[in-house]
């Protein structure tokens, strides 16, 4: 198939309701992994019928999750979510200026087209879910269950997503940026 913009090799069409995957260079699950990730949430969104979507910044969180947690044989995949991409942290850590949580929670799909920082968006955007997900020892893990319910329903705001986790906008900001320091460092 023709390579998209930016060089990406692998894609999901609502339209088609088709994941599209080139492995040309090897066969590699974490990308065939990432797109049916997305297909899922399109399809528990009720299929583009109008139900409900996914904010773009959960979207592409949950791509990058997925494949992250991935360990076993081939043909017997475990899934761990304690489990992460140390690099996406180390370019989040390592960026002068990385975006703010209102700005990441309110990425659009446009957002992630454009090829500036785009490997900051795309970092941010897992780091924010991980740090939901684990973040303080998993305490915030069911204001953010509660938080999917509302993101697949269609009703996920920024502010829903503060007050799910029960955290103010600065706390929030605080917590974020201790987990994603502390596994930078992580090797």
């Amino acid at each position: 198939f023709p390579e998209m913009v930016g060089g990406g090799t692998a894609w999901f069409s609502p339209g088609t309701n088709t994941a599209a995957a080139l492995f040309l260079t090897g066969f590699k699950p974490e990308i065939l992994l990432e797109v049916a990730t997305l297909q899922l949430g399109w399809f528990v969104c009720g299929k583009g019928a109008g139900k409900g979507s996914l904010p773009d910044w959960l979207e592409v969180g949950l791509s990058v999750f997925f494949p992250c947690m991935r360990t076993g044989e081939p043909g017997r995949p475990h899934y761990d979510p304690a489990l992460y991409f140390p690099a996406h942290f180390r370019t989040h850590a390592e960026t002068k200026k990385p975006y703010d949580a209102s700005r990441v929670l309110g990425f659009a799909a446009g957002d992630f087209a454009s090829t500036s920082r785009s490997d900051l968006k795309y970092a941010q955007c897992y780091t924010l879910l991980h740090f939901a997900w684990n973040g303080d020892g998993g305490a915030h893990r069911a204001g953010f269950q509660h938080y999917l319910g509302l993101a697949f329903a269609g009703k996920a705001t920024s502010s829903s997503f503060e007050q799910a986790l029960d955290l103010k906008e600065r706390a929030l900001e605080k917590a974020w940026a201790a987990h994603v320091t502390a596994l930078a460092r992580t090797k």
